[in-house]
């Protein structure tokens, strides 16, 4: 797993035969996929020359990989309890590290136009934020400022997972890293190209460190390290890179996390996946709108447990309003749905629930200093979650990924899907 600059680059030749070594990490990895080595070997050979000209060959160094993802079914549900149905794709980051013995964190990019060098003390950071829990840190003050200095620097991806490691192990200071990063996700296209910095981070880290996690920990640790960037998502991107396989989609639960099936992608279909060419920009609008969901979301569940008090005790997400967990029929879904509010602007949300003490200590973090006149669709979000947790507990019905005497529209729509 360590190796010299000059051992790594012998496995990735530019020119000439491939190793036999190096083919079969890459059949492993990627599958047997037409010209793909050479392009990978260019990859790792990238990262691998920029840590060099950066950092010098001394040094052992440590590869990680960390690939992107696509969400078949179970879309912004896994915060909510819901199910996801996720598959890694083959491009990802890669990472050449190794470890510094102050607290400094050096990293460098091969495309330094649009990832200008980072360098940064891991103690500085932890010095200007609050450390009583993890949600204490996410929420200070500190950290709003410093969120609007970064101006949406690749850094603060490096950093949540980081300080999420640091919140983990209290009584252990983590040392600093060189690193070097090559990439090939293309960026706010819906493949997660921020999440694998977060989960290549870490597992560079733990590494380094030799701590030890579970694969649910590690999971859960990376989906609220995440939190530090300003999102309040989930871990879906997360548990897909972790447990990706060639060839597997996996159908996850949450709340609490499991790996519940990994199955095989049927060889009877094929999955297109085209580019709209529209960015979603966490440092932009895009996480505005993607927090007034989670706020629409949070607002909506704890309305229902309001206006429906027979169904409070067994209502905690928007995976619970279902027929089966409330066993009612689903007409009666439609008539919980239509006693919800289309919109409530954050005034609103407060005057509602600010007297509602436990309802208020769940929307307090996300309404508390909301501006008045921001505007939260709470029916629609609300509808689409309770529609999408049904559809993606369905996706992974074995007709629909084994049955090779189906036609894909008939497998579609034998597991409810439109």
């Amino acid at each position: 797993r360590v190796k010299s600059i000059e051992e790594w680059l012998r496995l990735f030749p530019e020119r000439g035969d491939v190793p036999d070594a190096t083919l079969a990490a890459f059949r492993e990895y990627y599958g047997d996929v037409p010209g793909l080595a050479a392009g990978k070997c260019a990859q790792y050979r990238s990262v691998l020359l920029n840590f060099r000209q950066h950092f010098g060959s001394e040094r052992p160094v440590l590869l990680v990989r960390s690939p992107g993802r696509i969400n078949l079914m179970g879309r912004h549900i896994d915060w909510q309890g819901g199910r996801c149905n996720l598959m890694a794709v083959t491009q990802e980051v890669i990472m050449a590290v190794a470890p510094r013995s102050d607290d400094r964190i050096e990293a460098r990019n091969v495309d330094p136009q649009s990832f200008p060098d980072v360098s940064l003390s891991l103690g500085r950071l932890v010095s200007q934020l609050h450390w009583d829990d993890w949600m204490s840190v996410v929420q200070s003050s500190g950290l709003v400022r410093h969120l609007r200095e970064s101006a949406g620097s690749w850094s603060l991806y490096l950093e949540a997972a980081l300080l999420r490691l640091q919140m983990a192990h209290r009584d252990l200071q983590l040392r600093g890293m060189d690193l070097a990063v090559s990439g090939d996700i293309p960026v706010a296209a819906g493949l997660s190209s921020s999440s694998a910095l977060v989960v290549a981070t870490a597992e560079s880290a733990l590494a380094l460190h030799g701590l030890d996690l579970t694969p649910q920990q590690f999971v859960n640790f990376c989906g609220e390290g995440e939190w530090f960037v300003g999102t309040r998502g989930g871990s879906a991107d997360h548990a897909a890179m972790k447990y990706g396989r060639k060839g597997t989609i996996n159908h996850v639960g949450f709340h609490e996390f499991q790996l519940l099936e990994q199955l095989a992608f049927p060889e009877t279909h094929a999955l297109v996946v085209c580019n709209s060419f529209v960015q979603a920009k966490k440092a932009g609008g895009a996480r505005e709108a993607f927090n007034a969901r989670v706020g629409s979301y949070l607002v909506g569940v704890q309305w229902v447990r309001r206006e429906f008090p027979q169904f409070a005790p067994l209502i905690r997400f928007v995976r619970d309003i279902s027929c089966e967990t409330l066993r009612i029929p689903p007409a009666r879904i439609y008539e919980i749905l239509s006693a919800v509010p289309q919109t409530m602007t954050a005034a609103e949300v407060r005057t509602a629930f600010r007297e509602d003490a436990e309802a208020w200590s769940v929307l307090e973090p996300h309404f508390s200093g909301a501006p008045d006149h921001v505007e939260y669709p709470v029916r629609g979000v609300l509808m689409f979650g309770i529609a999408e947790c049904a559809r993606a507990r369905r996706a992974s019905c074995r007709q629909y990924v084994s049955d090779s005497a189906t036609t894909p529209a008939m497998a579609a729509k034998s597991c409810g899907h439109k």
